[in-house]
C-alpha cells in the first residue's frame, strides 16, 4: 500500500476559486491504482489517511468522480473521530446506505 502523503501540504482553496491544489501527483495516483484494478476485474480497497484539514475528503470526492465517469461502481466511508469508539463504522457505513 502507497502513503500518498497528506501530512506534507495543505490544499489552498479560496470561495471565488474553488479547487483542488497541490494534490494533482495523489490524485493521479489514486485514478491510476484505480484504473489498474479495475482493469484486471479484481476489486479493492484504497485507504486515505493524513491530518485533519489536509484535504483528504476533497482529493477522494474528485477521485470518486473521475472513476464513475470511468464506469466504476464505488463506495465510500469516513471514520468519525466522535465515534471512534463504535467499532467498523466506516467499514459498515457504506454498506447500509
Amino acid at each position: 500500500m502507497r502513503d500518498l502523503d497528506f501530512h506534507d501540504v495543505r490544499p489552498f482553496q479560496t470561495a471565488a476559486n474553488s479547487g483542488l491544489y497541490g494534490r494533482d501527483e495523489s490524485l493521479k495516483r489514486l485514478v491510476a491504482t484505480f484504473r489498474v484494478v479495475h482493469g484486471s476485474g479484481a476489486s479493492g480497497v484504497c485507504i486515505v489517511k493524513g491530518y485533519p484539514g489536509a484535504g483528504k475528503t476533497y482529493l477522494v470526492q474528485e477521485a470518486l468522480e473521475r472513476m464513475r465517469e470511468e464506469g466504476a461502481l464505488v463506495a465510500s466511508a469516513k471514520f468519525d473521530q466522535y465515534n471512534k469508539d463504535v467499532p467498523y463504522t466506516a467499514i459498515v457505513q457504506p454498506l447500509v446506505l
